[in-house]
C-alpha cells in the first residue's frame, strides 16, 4: 500500500504538470513575463495540481483526519483559482489564516496554562501562513521550489523514520517528495510549466503543519527548521533589506537573493538551484546529525543564528546593498512593468 502511494504520487506529479503544460493556455492560465519575471516567454502555470492530487490521495489513504488535510487541500484549490484570476491580497490572506486556524485546531494543543497557550497558538498560525507564503516567494526560478521540497521532505522522512519508524507521516513525506520529483522534469532545467500557487502554497503549508505536529519541544523545532534553511533565510533577509530601503513589503519585486544572483550577476537557473539545493541538504544534514547525537535546543538555535547572520553578511556583499547604482531607485524604476 505504502509503495503504491509513493509510485502513484510520482505519476500524479508528472501527469499534473503535463496536463497543465498542454491545456493551461486554453484556460488562460499563462504567466506573462514582465519587468519582475525570471522568464522571457509566456509559460503555463498551475502545474502543481498533480502534487495536490498526490497529497489528497496519500493523506486520505494513510488515514489522516480530513480535519487536517481538507483545509490544506481547499486552500490549494483556492490558490489554483488564484492562478487563473488573481484574487486580491485580502481574500488570499484571509483564506490562508482560516485554513491555518482550522488545521491547527485539528492537530490539537499541548496541555499548558492559557497564558502560555494563546501566544503559542498565535505563533503557530503566523508560522503556517508565513511558511506557505515563503514557499510561494521561493518559486521564482526554474526548479528551485520543487528541489527544495524534494530535499526538505526527504530529510523529514529520514527524521521521522529514526523517530518513529514507518509511520503515516514517513510515507506522506516520501509521497510528497516523489510527487515533486515527478513534476521536476517539466520545470527544470527548462520550464515547460510553472508550479503556480496551487503547488507552492500547498507545499509550504504542509511543511509548516508537519513541523508543528512533529515538534515535541524547541529542540525538535529548531532541528526541523534546518531542513528548509534557505526558504526562511532568503525570505527573512530579503524582507529585512527591503525594509532598510524603505520599500513596500507587500509589493511584487525580484529582490530575493536567488533572483539577484540570476538577474544581477548573470548566474543560470541551473547553477542557482543546484547551489541552493546543496546548501539546504548540507545544513539539513548537519541539523539532523546534531539532533541524533542529542544536541540541546540552545545549541541548535545558536547554530541557526550563526548561519543566519553569516547569510546576512554574504547577501549584503553579493546583493549590493550599498550600491547606489542599484538601490538608489524605487521598485517601479528598477523593475518597470511592461
Amino acid at each position: 500500500m505504502e509503495g503504491q502511494l509513493i509510485i502513484f504520487s510520482s505519476l500524479m506529479g508528472g501527469a499534473g504538470a503535463w496536463l497543465m503544460a498542454r491545456f493551461a493556455p486554453a484556460f488562460g492560465m499563462m504567466d506573462l513575463p514582465n519587468g519582475r519575471s525570471s522568464h522571457s516567454i509566456p509559460t503555463p502555470r498551475g502545474g502543481g495540481i498533480g502534487i495536490l492530487i498526490a497529497f489528497v490521495a496519500a493523506a486520505s489513504g494513510l488515514g489522516f483526519s480530513p480535519a487536517f488535510w481538507l483545509p490544506i487541500a481547499l486552500l490549494s484549490m483556492a490558490s489554483f483559482f488564484d492562478d487563473r484570476v488573481e484574487l486580491c491580497f485580502r481574500v488570499r490572506i484571509s483564506l490562508q489564516f482560516l485554513a491555518a486556524t482550522v488545521c491547527l485546531f485539528a492537530m490539537g494543543f499541548p496541555a499548558m496554562p492559557p497564558v502560555f497557550l494563546l501566544p503559542l497558538m498565535v505563533f503557530w498560525i503566523l508560522f503556517l501562513v508565513g511558511t506557505a507564503n515563503f514557499f510561494n516567494f521561493l518559486d521564482g526560478i526554474n526548479g528551485i521550489a520543487a528541489v527544495s521540497a524534494v530535499i526538505g521532505f526527504g530529510l523529514m522522512a529520514v527524521y521521522e523514520y529514526f523517530s518513529g519508524g514507518l509511520t503515516p507521516f514517513f510515507v506522506l513525506f516520501l509521497s510528497l517528495a516523489a510527487a515533486c520529483l515527478g513534476f521536476l522534469p517539466f520545470n527544470f532545467p527548462r520550464a515547460r510549466v510553472f508550479m503556480g500557487d496551487v503547488g507552492s502554497i500547498l507545499l509550504g503549508f504542509i511543511s509548516a503543519a508537519s513541523i508543528i505536529k512533529l515538534s515535541l519541544g524547541w529542540r525538535e523545532f529548531f532541528c526541523l527548521l534546518t531542513f528548509f534553511f534557505p526558504l526562511y533565510t532568503d525570505t527573512l533577509s530579503t524582507l529585512y533589506f527591503r525594509w532598510r530601503r524603505g520599500e513596500n513589503l507587500v509589493k511584487a519585486h525580484r529582490s530575493h537573493f536567488y533572483q539577484v544572483l540570476v538577474h544581477g550577476h548573470g548566474w543560470t537557473h541551473l547553477r542557482v538551484t543546484f547551489i541552493f539545493g546543496l546548501l539546504q541538504a548540507t545544513i539539513g544534514g548537519i541539523g539532523l546529525t546534531a539532533y541524533r547525537f542529542g544536541a540541546e535546543a540552545l545549541i541548535l538555535f545558536l547554530f541557526l543564528a550563526v548561519l543566519f547572520l553569516t547569510w546576512i553578511w554574504v547577501v549584503s556583499r553579493v546583493h549590493g546593498l550599498l550600491s547606489a547604482e542599484v538601490y538608489g531607485m524605487s521598485d517601479s524604476e528598477r523593475y518597470p512593468v511592461n
